[in-house]
């Protein structure tokens, strides 16, 4: 993406309110945590852009989070993310990000074209355990689970685990390139 910095305005896309690890009224992954494993997690956001980016948060974490690779696509259907969405995320430019306990993080900008009340899947990878997970408990919407890496995953079906919570996601935020009042 190139331009003015002072020509991008960022908007509220999505977010939720994260939990303590616990466990909930349905299953769910916050006490466990991850190891090698990959969660897909969808979400609606209320607005439109042409690009996206994500805040993590450990703020429950007791230790530092690694996430070796995340990406960002526009949902399909169930894991499945429409073809040619898929978007990997970088945090500084780092294709994996280590967040302090306590701590959260932005990915930089992603180039996706989402429309209102359209849903993305947010994809994350965890090569080391986790540790208990800081999550949101109700989502009431379906995150998927994989062994290994399986970030770019054409086939849903590899995603054989579900729950309704959402795990480490906290915000999506979305822009569109708008000309410089200068």
């Amino acid at each position: 993406m190139t331009g003015n910095s002072n020509s991008v305005v960022w908007q509220a896309g999505w977010s939720a309110a994260v939990q303590r690890p616990s466990e909930g009224f349905h299953k769910n992954w916050a006490l466990e945590g991850f190891a090698d494993q990959t969660v897909r997690q969808v979400v609606r956001v209320t607005g439109a852009g042409t690009a996206a980016r994500i805040t993590l948060s450990n703020r429950y974490g007791t230790a530092p989070l690694e996430v070796a690779g995340a990406t960002l696509a526009v949902t399909d259907r169930g894991a499945a993310v429409r073809e040619g969405t898929v978007r990997r995320l970088t945090f500084g430019g780092a294709g994996a990000v280590r967040i302090p306990a306590g701590g959260e993080v932005r990915s930089d900008a992603a180039e996706v074209r989402v429309a209102p009340f359209e849903s993305l899947t947010v994809t994350l990878h965890f090569a080391r355990p986790t540790g208990p997970a800081t999550f949101h408990a109700q989502a009431y919407a379906t995150a998927y689970r994989a062994e290994g890496d399986q970030l770019a995953a054409a086939d849903p079906a590899v995603f054989d685990e579900t729950t309704v919570s959402w795990y480490y996601l906290s915000a999506v935020e979305l822009c569109g390139w708008r000309p410089s009042s200068r």
